[in-house]
């Protein structure tokens, strides 16, 4: 309870806490590094909606775009990881270099002691250690560099390691969130662009899907399946037959999104 009491005591905003020399040098960093955390922020969540949509339904022939799309925005979230949390070369800019630098030069030590507890609790560095290990050989063995024995020797053990790599940039990507709202001190950021953030509230007559919803809903809505069973009727119970319980599950969600009854 005398520790809650504390933290209710402290001011806890940047303008109140840091040194006045150190501030605009402060906020020049933090912002720096925020970018690259909305992009990867949003990349994620690009890449969530790609990897969702139903392409074998409705376009089982032209998902090569998205496959590059796909890789393309992988191999940008490995290097934002490895550029904002993991490299250690001298005059680099990290988020774990910002947070060791934040206690020295806060100007109360009741602050200092704050700041170090949340740090502590936060676990930082001991929670990226794995992540740091992964990507790291990730950005060695395949952006950066190109190993030749990780690129041309099929293991098991590297198909399940690069199997895990959405799930892994997740889950690193989590952790990067929260170390940032520690360094944010107080000042809250909104992790995604302006487009993707689910706390926009729109009109009632605004179109409120993201512009990958707006594409994605295209692919489908253009699709010959979509309305196959009303222009291709003589056709559809054949093709029908070939569809899985799921895949017309799926069907019919997007039936009903273009106001087109379920079919059967």
């Amino acid at each position: 309870m005398a520790d809650q009491n504390q933290r209710n005591r402290i001011e806890w905003s940047e303008s109140k806490l840091l040194d006045p020399e150190w501030l605009e040098e402060y906020r020049r960093k933090r912002e720096a590094l925020y970018d690259d955390l909305v992009l990867l922020n949003s990349n994620l969540y690009i890449m969530d909606k790609i990897a969702g949509f139903p392409f074998d339904l409705f376009e089982p022939l032209s998902k090569t775009f998205w496959d590059c799309i796909f890789v393309s925005m992988v191999e940008t979230n490995v290097s934002i990881i490895y550029r904002i949390a993991i490299d250690n070369h001298k005059d680099v800019l990290t988020l774990p270099n910002l947070m060791d630098d934040i206690p020295n030069h806060l100007q109360a030590q009741e602050a200092r002691n704050e700041f170090l507890s949340r740090r502590d609790e936060l676990m930082f560095k001991k929670r990226f250690r794995e992540s740091t290990d992964y990507f790291l050989k990730e950005r060695h063995n395949h952006i950066a560099h190109f190993n030749l024995r990780a690129n041309t020797e099929i293991t098991a053990e590297g198909i399940q390691r690069r199997g895990q790599i959405t799930s892994r940039m997740r889950h690193a990507c989590e952790l990067l969130n929260s170390l940032f709202d520690l360094i944010s001190l107080g000042l809250g950021h909104a992790k995604l662009l302006h487009n993707y953030n689910p706390g926009i509230t729109y009109p009632a007559d605004m179109d409120s899907r993201t512009d990958i919803e707006v594409v994605l809903d295209r692919i489908a809505q253009d699709s010959a399946l979509l309305n196959m069973p009303e222009q291709r009727r003589d056709f559809w119970p054949h093709y029908r037959r070939n569809l899985s319980e799921s895949e017309m599950e799926k069907l019919n969600k997007y039936r009903k999104k273009f106001g087109l009854p379920p079919v059967t």
